[in-house]
């Protein structure tokens, strides 16, 4: 095992190419809801650095000519594709120095300092909370982002109750981007998540707050003037009401596909996958929590809210998800 975490463990060769996929989840120890995967890996181990070049021909020569000794007529592709039919002690010599310096070397230098993930989102994790944001669409060039803060050591009622701006601001302040200088040196950072699905629709009736305020003769027939935006003088508001509907769904948190790679080998006929370390954090969303939408350049908040009732797994419309999950 390379390095000292704890939590290493070993990078098979790898491809994806996808977005978050939606799938069933429990919430609360109870539910089963619908949501959306969320995952990133942030690679900040130089394993050239920290093992040596040297180091690392050694130990990736010896396995290649343990290789070349087991290859029998059946293996013709690997024996011409690396060895041009030379199996002798200097062919297997040249082919492997050929193979080090021109694929093997090049591809795990190429793994440093990659960033790769699903959709593009922002992370903060103590003790206490786990909180997960992510841009939304730009509405007439106002950029709003979605912060979900989920408590993890006490109840979302209790939470709410000492939770103010400045400790909103100091939330927001300490999000991380993914980004290699935002995460820990010397381990590949391994980010992984479940973000619930909502829908709910809210009124507010502005009337009773409208006349507190003092804003009484628009309610009034007779004493209501609306001349400005109707002909009939006898016309009067007999009620204020706003409604909203909030929706966050695969369709809003969805971005471009990531396309990478991960792991340290060379993903040929031939490989030496080597153990690295990897931190692994975990921004599962499976309890209440609450939410806030804002206007990314101001700081203005739009709206809060909380989620005590995500969108049921039995309630998924058939279409938006994937057979696989």
């Amino acid at each position: 095992m390379v390095g000292t975490d704890a939590s290493s463990y070993k990078h098979e060769n790898f491809y994806w190419s996808w977005s978050p996929q939606v799938s069933s989840n429990t919430f609360n120890n109870k539910d089963k809801i619908s949501g959306m995967n969320i995952e990133a890996s942030i690679n900040n181990y130089d394993i050239v650095k920290e093992l040596g070049k040297e180091s690392i021909r050694e130990t990736v020569g010896e396995a290649f000519k343990e290789y070349a000794k087991k290859l029998t007529e059946k293996n013709n592709y690997e024996i011409e594709y690396y060895f041009k039919g030379d199996l002798s002690d200097e062919g297997i010599e040249k082919a492997f120095n050929n193979y080090f310096e021109n694929e093997y070397l090049p591809q795990i230098k190429e793994n440093y300092q990659d960033v790769s993930y699903t959709t593009d989102f922002s992370i903060y994790t103590d003790d206490d909370i786990k909180v997960f944001a992510k841009n939304l669409k730009e509405y007439n060039g106002t950029t709003l982002q979605y912060v979900g803060i989920m408590p993890t050591s006490q109840s979302l009622s209790s939470y709410i109750k000492n939770v103010d701006e400045t400790k909103i601001n100091k939330i927001i302040n300490n999000l991380k981007d993914l980004k290699t200088g935002n995460f820990k040196d010397g381990v590949i950072t391994h980010i992984t998540g479940y973000i619930p699905k909502f829908d709910f629709e809210y009124e507010l009736k502005l009337k009773d707050d409208l006349e507190k305020m003092g804003i009484k003769n628009v309610f009034e027939q007779g004493k209501a003037n609306l001349t400005n935006i109707c002909d009939d003088k006898d016309v009067y508001i007999s009620k204020a009401i706003h409604k909203a509907n909030i929706e966050f769904t695969q369709d809003g948190i969805k971005a471009a596909a990531a396309t990478g790679a991960f792991g340290y080998g060379a993903g040929d006929e031939f490989d030496y996958i080597y153990e690295v370390p990897v931190e692994e954090i975990d921004i599962t969303f499976d309890k209440p929590y609450m939410f806030l939408i804002r206007d990314k350049e101001t700081g203005e908040i739009w709206f809060t809210g909380t989620v005590y009732e995500p969108l049921l797994w039995e309630n998924e419309p058939e279409k938006d998800y994937d057979a696989r999950s």
